[in-house]
């Protein structure tokens, strides 16, 4: 069996462990944590992933860059922000799904 990779992108610990935690409970996932999109992107040069988590509000953290690269992994956004209009642009911007806070493991699993 295939263990799936899954990265994500945040630079709050807190946040970071949450989501990896609820991973966790959902299944047998490999999860690497990044706190900067160029260190995200140098990894997908390296390796497949197969899903990318990422933080839309936090600083320097700005999912632009990774949909700019064109790096075709399948991207989920999450934020604390919950605007019908924040989610509608960033859906129309990429066409990947924005969960908002605060993480349910329903919702997770509902993704993967």
């Amino acid at each position: 069996m295939t263990t799936l990779k899954y990265a994500i992108l945040d630079n709050d610990d807190l946040n970071s462990l949450l989501l990896s935690c609820i991973l966790e409970s959902i299944g047998q996932f490999s999860i690497e944590i990044f706190s900067s999109p160029k260190r995200l992107l140098n990894s997908v040069k390296l390796e497949k992933l197969d899903l990318i988590f990422c933080n839309v509000t936090t600083r320097d953290c700005d999912p632009r860059e990774l949909l700019a690269a064109e790096i075709n992994v399948p991207l989920i956004f999450i934020s604390v922000l919950s605007p019908a209009e924040e989610r509608r642009k960033c859906y129309l911007r990429s066409g990947f799904p924005y969960i908002t806070s605060p993480l349910r493991v329903e919702t997770i699993a509902s993704y993967l």
